[in-house]
């Protein structure tokens, strides 16, 4: 998948679109649409699961893949 110029600028300073565990959470997010449950299966805490699934879709690089990953399902 290349990366669109509205990706592009929100490109970390390593380089990086998202981390790990953040593309984790797009994947379990695409398949379940639930955002605490698929926090906690990326590895991110319960008890903040709520707080980080929504600054995690705060990041459009995440809700982009997210937007990728639904059409081909």
């Amino acid at each position: 998948m290349g990366v669109s110029f509205a990706l592009w600028e929100n490109l970390r300073k390593d380089g990086v679109l998202m981390t790990a565990r953040q593309k984790k959470f797009a994947e379990y997010y695409a398949q379940s649409d639930n955002t605490v449950q698929s926090a906690i299966k990326a590895g991110y805490s319960e008890k903040y699961a709520k707080a980080d699934a929504c600054k995690i879709l705060d990041n459009p690089s995440v809700g982009e893949y997210i937007r990728v990953l639904s059409e081909k399902a």
